[in-house]
């Protein structure tokens, strides 16, 4: 299973349901936000993996250790919940300074306040 996939099947329409229940905006809406910023994730991951096999080895370790896929059997509940700090570090670790950026660029980019955004 690709990104896409994922994004577009099942477990992205659960996400997206959730999302558009906790920001309370229209699916729509909530949909292009997931669809935009999956993307933006996965080419951080991607530069970050590249910079050194120390980075990518971090990253691989952080998902063998702590993201075993269980975090799909209930989404509903985790956008209910919103963010730990925990996944606000990863995030954060993920863009780095551009963290700030992103999050404004989405806002514009979805029209949603930067603190919907920014969770």
């Amino acid at each position: 299973m690709n990104i896409t996939d994922l994004i577009s099947g099942n477990i992205g329409s659960q996400a997206v349901d959730s999302i558009s229940q906790k920001l309370g905006v229209d699916k729509d809406k909530a949909q292009y936000v997931v669809a935009a910023a999956v993307p933006l994730m996965m080419s951080a991951l991607n530069y970050n993996a590249n910079k050194s096999p120390e980075q990518a080895n971090g990253i691989q370790n952080a998902i063998d250790s702590k993201h075993n896929g269980s975090i799909f059997d209930n989404l509903g509940a985790l956008f209910n919940q919103g963010p730990t700090e925990d996944e606000d570090k990863i995030v954060n670790h993920m863009f780095g300074r551009n963290t700030d950026n992103v999050k404004e660029t989405l806002s514009a980019k979805t029209g949603l306040d930067i603190k919907k955004i920014a969770g």
